[in-house]
């Protein structure tokens, strides 16, 4: 953990020789997040209450929205950092979790594609807690990685001064022997300079 705190501080204290004339290149973005947490074992994590349908089904759904932020570092490295919105609409008497908090740090290695597309695959940390209703929460933490597709939305459209991208991709948040926390996203980007 030391080691990733160090390399994450080396480039961001290394960055402005990477800023342009024009500015800092910065970019926000919001995401919708389809999410499943599944367990291995029920008692692996929630060890309040059992009787939900989630202690049987060993797997259970979530939706939230997840905000970005980020810096380009050079044209194919960002780092970027994430927080998820809490969703308070766990249920498990019908199997799904709600999310107490979600956070990361992310090393984004980015490549174009033919000019038309870009492509990120986010490398980093992430911590996410799930709250399951009555069946009690579970908190988590560790190495996140995913994909996401990212269209700019100026390369078809008459957009000079804004770059909006349209995105999707995949994420894995949270996965060890016993819990795995993933799912897929839809958002939007917006790149600008400082």
């Amino acid at each position: 953990m030391k080691r990733l705190g160090a390399i994450f501080s080396i480039a961001l204290m290394a960055g402005p020789a990477w800023a342009d004339d024009d500015g800092w290149p910065i970019y926000v973005g919001a995401d919708t997040v389809e999410a499943t947490y599944s367990v291995s074992s029920p008692a692996v994590l929630f060890n309040e209450n059992q009787n939900g349908q989630f202690a049987e089904a060993n797997k259970a759904d979530t939706t939230f929205i997840r905000l970005r932020a980020g810096t380009r570092l050079t044209d194919s490295i960002s780092v970027e950092l994430h927080y998820g919105l809490e969703d308070e609409t766990a249920n498990d008497a019908n199997g799904t979790v709600g999310l107490d908090e979600y956070y990361g740090v992310f090393i984004a290695p980015t490549t174009t594609v033919f000019d038309l597309f870009e492509i990120n695959f986010p490398i980093g940390f992430s911590s996410t807690s799930i709250d399951a209703g009555d069946s009690g929460t579970a908190d988590s933490d560790g190495v996140a990685f995913g994909m996401n597709l990212e269209i700019p939305l100026s390369l078809y459209m008459d957009l000079e001064k804004f770059d909006f991208r349209i995105l999707g991709g995949g994420m894995v948040y949270q996965q060890d022997n016993d819990s795995r926390f993933y799912g897929y996203n839809l958002g939007i980007r917006f790149d600008f300079k400082l």
